[in-house]
């Protein structure tokens, strides 16, 4: 299934990393992904929403196990690794609101 590419408002778009690729190609597929964020410590998150905020920093929305929601920058993602791993949408996440301007791709 292809990742859905839409804006929620007409703000022009802003360049992202490869990550977007990784990250798309994992919410497409609904599979966990692995991280090192900043603080070095490794992540198992399941992404549901990526974009743009408001203030035009690259962001991932994702639910990390163990710890809830999240809204990560991609910037302080250091180390993405997809899983083979699989996840059920969450039914508490919003995807009529997820805090962004601008949205790359969701579940």
């Amino acid at each position: 299934m292809p990742s859905v590419l839409f804006k929620i408002r007409n703000r022009r778009p802003v360049q992202g990393l490869i990550s977007n690729v990784q990250l798309c190609s994992a919410l497409s597929n609904k599979l966990k992904v692995v991280c090192t964020y900043r603080d070095e410590q490794e992540r198992v998150l399941e992404p549901h929403c990526h974009g743009h905020s408001h203030d035009g920093n690259e962001v991932l929305s994702a639910y990390q196990e163990g710890c809830g929601w999240k809204m990560f920058s991609v910037s302080d993602l250091v180390v993405i690794r997809l899983t083979s791993d699989t996840f059920v949408p969450r039914q508490d996440f919003n995807a009529e609101a997820p805090g962004m301007s601008q949205i790359h791709c969701k579940v």
